[in-house]
């Protein structure tokens, strides 16, 4: 118990100031070059949150307009019975066969 009592009274601190000590950044080089295309993709982000916040309305209409026709088309594409069939935690939907089709086609 005393050797963990020294170690985290002087140890640690020491630690972690060598780790923590200010280190200036890379202007050449691969890391030069990565700290630049990560402040640029940084600010192109930061633009982009901006506007879809700024312009919000407008935001949730399409993402209203999208939702609907994406229900809509499996609504039309998807011919289901009414009913869900549960089984345990999964809800299963029970399909038709298209008229005109037969059933081996209908299974592939």
């Amino acid at each position: 118990m005393l050797l963990s009592v020294v170690v985290a009274l002087t140890l640690t601190p020491a630690l972690c100031g060598s780790v923590l000590q200010h280190v200036p950044p890379h202007k050449k080089g691969f890391f030069g070059a990565f700290n630049r295309f990560y402040r640029r993709t940084e600010d192109k982000y930061q633009r982009g949150v901006i506007y879809v916040l700024r312009r919000a309305a407008r935001t949730m209409g399409l993402y209203v307009v999208l939702g609907g026709g994406m229900a809509l088309m499996m609504w039309k594409n998807c011919r289901a019975v009414s009913y869900p069939l549960k089984t345990r935690a999964k809800s299963w939907c029970s399909t038709r066969c298209r008229l005109g089709r037969p059933l081996p086609v209908q299974q592939k």
